[in-house]
């Protein structure tokens, strides 16, 4: 939302220095005084451990904001009204349990901001600024909106979430102007009918509530662009859901769902998020490509789909993160080359066994997820993904890499955590910029002397290779390495008191048998912080 006289909420603002209780007083007068010589027409009293509004401040009466941010105020003073100019109050992370009724004589009064205090009830003079167009209640305990709310006619923004409440009042129809209402993480089991009479809302935030329906008529909300229902328990969406042609964030994740209305992505052109995850699909809720058009991230994670249709993303280039994890794919399509936009995908959690040869050209490609599959090798066309940064391949199958691994030369991280490498290509070194790589439980013997071409690692997991004999000398040239984790490893070939005495024993003793070994080299790993043996 755009802010109203520069207003801004507490966790976007510039966090305010703490003061020393000694220094408190000092910097209360500073800004008062600031205040006071007519410098601000704010005025920002934040983070000063102050348990009541100083009187001080009911003298400035020309201030048209004032913010008190984190302190210990349980109410403000009655005579704040003096302060009749007065557009935004920023009250966030205090002790306020209620407001002084003379505050409805602050009829200028736009923004409210009560977030993270301790109000069980919305004070009742809340309902009599009739002026305010946002209300911050998020992070109370308030279990119910009275009747009243419906008065805040000029009301634009309405954040409720992480509270206790179980029902909306139907006068929430009455917001004819509401573009927000956020309700996450309440207590709610049905919604009001009415609340489909707040035709400007264009934003509606209901995850994690007790839902089991929602209004049949919710098609009337002709302006929704973002609907989130995640986290509740529906097993349907009404068939008017297609009159929200203007939807463009459709969330629906976590909930009983197997199918959505007929036709439901056609009627919706402007959809470019759409996430159905750990819902009852068996199937992708639409076969025909010209749905999936706009789309820029599409989530079907942890349901029971068997296999992504071919050609489906073939006219979607605008499609950059796809989550298929945690379904029943045995396969992917062998048109992997036209989800070419693609920037991070995730196919981890299925029974993989191979992959397409395709997947090479998904050259924008900047995160792969393969974990928790049964792959066996990884295809040689892996090399096409020269932007990769990370690639994650835990709890495989994997005997060897390819070398065409070479080309990955932006990739920062590699797990390989639990698979059945016996060694790695040499080409490993040419992996300028890998950083962290995780190697633990595989059946590694050794490590080709290359890996000390890696000169920006800095985090190196050899953990649990029980046949890992040896370490070549070379890697004492990664001068980063800062985490080296040699736990269960036998390294046989090494002095048994200098395997005993722990991994950074290992590194000097590599140092001192090695051709490299000098002094500088030496004392390039005094530093080192964590090494685990």
């Amino acid at each position: 939302f755009l802010p109203v006289s520069g207003f801004k909420p507490a966790s976007s603002v510039k966090k305010t220095p703490s003061f020393k209780k000694s220094e408190v007083r000092s910097e209360l007068s500073r800004r008062l005084d600031i205040c006071r010589n007519g410098q601000l027409t704010g005025l920002d009293l934040s983070n000063l451990v102050l348990r009541e509004l100083p009187s001080a401040t009911l003298t400035f009466k020309n201030i048209t904001e004032i913010f008190v941010y984190k302190n210990k105020l349980t109410t403000f003073p009655p005579e704040l009204y003096r302060l009749c100019h007065l557009r935004t109050i920023g009250a966030a992370e205090n002790n306020i349990t209620d407001l002084p009724g003379e505050m409805a004589q602050l009829r200028q009064l736009e923004v409210l901001d009560l977030r993270h205090n301790k109000l069980t009830d919305i004070p009742s003079v809340v309902y009599r600024i009739t002026s305010l167009r946002k209300l911050f209640l998020n992070y109370n305990k308030l279990s119910s909106l009275a009747p009243e709310i419906g008065g805040l006619s000029e009301l634009r923004s309405l954040t409720l979430n992480d509270n206790r409440i179980t029902a909306l009042p139907d006068t929430i129809g009455d917001l004819s102007n509401l573009d927000l209402l956020d309700c996450a993480k309440n207590h709610l089991t049905e919604l009001p009918l009415t609340i489909v009479c707040c035709k400007n809302l264009s934003q509606l935030v209901l995850k994690y509530n007790k839902l089991t329906e929602i209004p049949l008529r919710i098609g009337d909300l002709k302006n929704l662009a973002r609907l989130n229902l995640s986290g509740n328990k529906l097993s349907s969406i009404p068939p008017s859901i297609v009159q929200c042609t203007k939807l463009a964030d459709l969330v629906i994740s976590e909930n009983r769902i197997t199918e959505l209305p007929e036709r439901t992505l056609q009627h919706l052109p402007k959809i470019n998020n759409f996430s159905i995850s750990r819902n009852n699909f068996a199937a992708v809720p639409s076969c025909h490509p010209e749905c999936y058009q706009h789309l820029q991230e599409l989530n079907l994670q942890g349901n029971k789909i068997k296999a992504i249709p071919h050609g489906l993303f073939r006219l979607a280039p605008k499609l950059t993160k796809l989550n298929l994890s945690n379904m029943a794919l045995s396969m992917l399509p062998f048109d992997l080359s036209s989800w070419s936009g693609l920037v991070e995908l995730n196919i981890s959690n299925n029974s993989l066994t191979s992959l397409p040869d395709d997947i090479g050209h998904l050259s924008e490609l900047e995160t792969l997820c393969l974990s928790f599959n049964s792959l066996e090798s990884l295809p040689n066309s892996i090399g096409g993904l020269t932007k990769i940064r990370i690639l994650d391949a835990e709890t495989n199958n994997l005997i060897s890499l390819p070398s065409e691994i070479e080309y990955l030369g932006y990739l920062e991280r590699l797990n390989l955590k639990d698979n059945q490498l016996t060694s790695l290509p040499c080409q490993i070194g040419y992996l300028c910029n890998l950083w962290d790589l995780n190697l633990s439980e595989n059946n590694l013997r050794t490590l080709p002397g290359e890996i000390g071409e890696l000169g920006s690692l800095q985090r190196l997991n050899l953990s649990s290779n029980h046949l890992l004999s040896m370490i070549p000398v070379e890697i004492v040239r990664c001068y980063l390495l800062n985490y080296l984790n040699l736990e269960q490893c036998p390294l046989y070939d090494l002095p048994a008191h200098v395997v005993q005495a722990g991994p950074q024993s290992v590194l000097m003793y590599l140092k001192e048998i090695g051709p490299l070994c000098n002094r500088a080299m030496m004392e390039e790993f005094e530093g080192v912080e964590e090494l685990v043996l």
